[in-house]
């Protein structure tokens, strides 16, 4: 297939073609990213030690500051590297407390915590399936920055209850040829990252955007990516609506109802998440709600602990305490450090 620019994508005064799958801000909209921003600076990275549910928040923080500034930072790409490398580290180091994470985390900004959750799973999902160190690192990078051409308009509709505004959907609809763009800016040249990028939202069904690619034409990465970023979104919350447990939003997957999805990518992330992940939370028999904390002796008995007595460990294999269902409860950021001792 040649991927050639969709003639229905408002790209005016923001976008030029300058080969198949080269495309560069132009002149105008770059001048707009250089004249300022009231974004925060990128911050240092968490220290090893700092858990990962609270190190996720600092790591959003960072990324926020990074999609903010990108066009103007000299450093662009020297800082993406510095996270791609902690996140991969940590996803080796802890990895039920980057699902927890990913499950626990609150946010102020969307789509920066978003990319990290994306990240963290994408680090996990390259683990599991065991990629090479040059996918992984595409991968995790994609997921980071799949977004920057769309940081402020997923942020404002992360909030707001209507739909799109002609504006927000016309910067949607090119957001992932935009934010390959940035890249480029920052003199990322890898060709299976811009990839990736580019077609995270296709389907192999032909029905994604913005190229309507079958599913022979989208590379691998990108097919993994697109699932990642399906199922983090369904996974954090909105202001119209909680977030989905990780069994609904694994059932709904996995029955294939929306869109096709590789098997193999399924399967893994199944065994990723399982029916109870680190970082959910649970309604047990006797009534009490518990958040889950690692896996147990089967699928359906994970360790928890009560919310009352968070100190308190249970094991839901035992009569009277076994799993009765997932529930969703949304959580603030001072309750991190009670909750984060676990995957410390």
């Amino acid at each position: 297939m040649a991927f050639q620019l969709p003639s229905n994508l408002f790209t005016s005064n923001r976008l030029t073609e300058e080969a198949e799958f080269v495309y560069r801000l132009s002149g105008k909209f770059r001048a707009a990213l250089l004249a300022g921003s009231d974004a925060p600076l990128p911050t240092n990275l968490p220290e090893p030690a700092t858990p990962p549910v609270q190190a996720a928040q600092q790591l959003a923080r960072c990324l926020s500051g990074i999609q903010g500034h990108f066009v103007r930072l000299d450093e662009s790409n020297k800082l993406l590297q510095a996270l791609i490398a902690h996140i991969a580290q940590r996803a080796q180091q802890s990895p039920d407390g980057c699902i927890a994470a990913v499950l626990l985390g609150p946010y102020t900004q969307y789509t920066a915590q978003h990319g990290i959750n994306c990240a963290l799973l994408a680090a996990r999902m390259a683990d599991n399936l065991g990629l090479p160190q040059d996918d992984k690192t595409i991968l995790i990078g994609a997921a980071l920055t799949m977004n920057l051409g769309s940081a402020d308009v997923q942020n404002q509709l992360a909030e707001q209850n209507g739909p799109p505004t002609t504006l927000q959907k016309q910067t949607l609809d090119i957001h992932p040829l935009l934010s390959s763009a940035m890249l480029r800016e920052a003199g990322i040249d890898e060709s299976r990252w811009h990839e990736a990028v580019i077609l995270h939202h296709e389907r192999r069904d032909g029905r994604g955007y913005p190229f309507g690619a079958k599913e022979e034409d989208i590379p691998p990465l990108a097919q993994l990516l697109h699932l990642i970023d399906i199922v983090t979104a369904k996974l954090m919350p909105r202001t119209y609506r909680p977030r989905i447990t990780p069994k609904a939003a694994l059932s709904t997957l996995y029955a294939g109802a929306a869109e096709p999805f590789e098997a193999a990518h399924i399967t893994q992330l199944v065994k990723i998440l399982g029916i109870y992940p680190p970082g959910s939370f649970v309604e047990l028999e006797n009534g009490e709600r518990a958040l889950v904390i690692k896996n147990g002796r089967s699928a359906t008995a994970p360790l928890a602990v009560p919310i009352r007595a968070p100190n308190e460990s249970i094991d839901t294999s035992r009569p009277g305490y076994h799993v009765k269902s997932s529930v969703s409860m949304r959580i603030e950021a001072r309750h991190l450090p009670l909750f984060s001792q676990y995957w410390s």
